[in-house]
């Protein structure tokens, strides 16, 4: 499952809202061949989808929040630019935070990564 918050820009219905749904299977398959670039102390810049590069952090649980974590993002520029995703990592009770950002062509719309069928899961 995943939860992604989208820009300011990448809004579909101009407002604050949360997507939750199945992790993209490709999504959660570069994550999981990634897993040894993904620590807790710094953020990892990962391509998904062959779209958008992602900055990545292992949370190990979720009780800070997250918009403020992203605030850590090297070159962080403004709220609301940013889109977040939070998932599970399998097999562990750890989660996996992505941070983009609008900008360019790219709008910041984490919902991107979600499956809202759940049609790539076995």
């Amino acid at each position: 499952m995943g939860l992604a918050i989208n820009s300011v820009v990448g809004r579909t219905l101009n407002q604050f809202h949360i997507h939750m749904s199945c992790i993209n299977k490709a999504a959660r398959d570069t994550l999981t061949s990634n897993v040894a670039k993904i620590t807790t102390n710094k953020w990892t810049k990962i391509s998904i989808l062959n779209k958008q590069t992602y900055d990545v952090i292992l949370l190990t649980d979720l009780t800070t929040n997250p918009f403020l974590i992203m605030r850590t993002v090297p070159g962080y520029s403004e709220a609301g630019l940013e889109t977040l995703v939070v998932t599970g990592k399998p097999g562990t009770t750890n989660f996996y935070l992505l941070e983009d950002y609008a900008h360019g062509l790219d709008k910041g719309a984490g919902e991107e990564l979600l499956d809202q069928k759940c049609a790539t899961w076995p």
